[in-house]
């Protein structure tokens, strides 16, 4: 039995030493990584900015609004909604918008397959513009959105940048909870970007150019998987034109805002989305962090059960979340604070004991139980 405790004291301690470096790494990076200050643009290239939609009815006008407000000259961007076979109004609304704003260029298509990856595939055919945006129906982007990018893919050497999105109409306890633990991945994405270890980004909040997905789309990875679009398309590109092609815009003004998941079902479907390709990560980097964040969380959430045998485990336990907290802290304080969103402490150290079983049951859902999303039931 000692021999039993004394194994498993060590694999953990080497899971928390691994974590710590890996968090290390991240938030070294997120202060290498320099604040984009935009030059002023001497032409305006044209530039398609793709959305895929799917019943985005009470949210697709609020985008559109925000588009329309852009401070790039609309002659010089267009906008294309490619429709994911919604039934609901959004189409109408979409079509409503574009009767009432004339100056806005902007055009619907159809999605010739089912599923956002094949909405934005058909979207990025259907242009030919050599920059790409791309957000969700359900987003806000600010007024000088698509300069900033536009400014930022001025640097030849960058092929995709990626910026910070956030949950807005926080209304509730457990959307301020989503909105913190959502703001952790999204420095962690800013952080491994800043090392040159491009780790993940946000769709929602992403420029690449058409004619690097030219040559790389017939090798992306993961096309089995319903999640995993912005992700896969990093990867692959960060394999072919080296770790240094792929940036995040640290900039204020290239935030992106979404609303929080209403509830935890939606929520938890959410992370079962995202978390199911997991499994289809080929590079290194990726692979690494997703093992290491998983085993040691699983780790502090089994030590957490055994305590119900043995209840020095349960101060185990405690101690374990201590560390983890005062590791996680720097980055998601300053993350947050560099864009001037409140860090509430209150609410990060709780999250701490309840973030490995969290992990735990995203884990194994995503391997075993099919999640929803927009009405529809995925299995992978």
């Amino acid at each position: 039995m000692e021999n039993w405790i004394s194994i498993w004291m060590l694999v953990f301690e080497f899971s928390a030493l691994a974590y710590l470096l890996v968090m290390l790494l991240i938030s070294m990076g997120w202060y290498l990584t320099k604040v984009f200050d935009p030059l002023p643009i001497s032409n305006f290239p044209k530039v398609s900015v793709v959305i895929a939609v799917r019943n985005e009815a009470e949210n697709i006008n609020d985008l559109l609004t925000s588009l329309l407000h852009q401070t790039y000259p609309k002659n010089s961007f267009e906008i294309i909604i490619v429709d994911d076979n919604s039934d609901d109004k959004t189409l109408d609304i979409v079509k409503k918008f574009k009767v009432e704003n004339t100056d806005l260029n902007m055009r619907t298509i159809l999605s010739s397959g089912q599923g956002k990856k094949e909405a934005l595939k058909d979207g990025f055919e259907a242009t030919d513009t050599e920059i790409i945006i791309t957000t969700d129906g359900d987003c806000i982007v600010g007024n000088d959105w698509i300069k900033n990018y536009v400014s930022f893919l001025e640097n030849d050497d960058v092929q995709l940048a990626f910026g910070p999105v956030f949950y807005h109409h926080n209304k509730n306890l457990i959307q301020k909870i989503f909105s913190l633990e959502f703001s952790t991945l999204v420095a962690s994405g800013a952080g491994s970007a800043g090392l040159n270890l491009p780790l993940m980004g946000n769709g929602a909040n992403m420029a690449f150019r058409k004619s690097t997905y030219d040559k790389i789309k017939s090798k992306l990875s993961g096309t089995k998987f319903a999640s995993g679009d912005d992700v896969f398309l990093m990867h692959s590109i960060a394999t072919n034109f080296g770790n240094k092609s792929v940036k995040f815009i640290k900039n204020m003004e290239s935030i992106v805002e979404t609303s929080a998941p209403e509830n935890f079902t939606t929520f938890l479907n959410q992370r079962l989305r995202w978390g199911s390709k997991a499994k289809a990560y080929k590079r290194i980097w990726p692979m690494t962090v997703s093992l290491v964040v998983f085993l040691f969380n699983v780790l502090l959430g089994v030590t957490a059960l055994l305590s119900f045998f043995k209840l020095w485990f349960l101060a185990v336990f405690v101690l374990f979340v201590i560390l983890k907290f005062l590791i996680d802290f720097p980055l998601t304080r300053n993350f947050l604070k560099f864009y001037n969103r409140s860090l509430n402490a209150i609410l990060l150290f709780p999250f701490e004991f309840f973030y490995p079983f969290y992990i735990m049951i995203t884990a194994l859902f995503s391997i075993f139980i099919p999640y929803q999303w927009k009405g529809r039931k995925r299995v992978k």
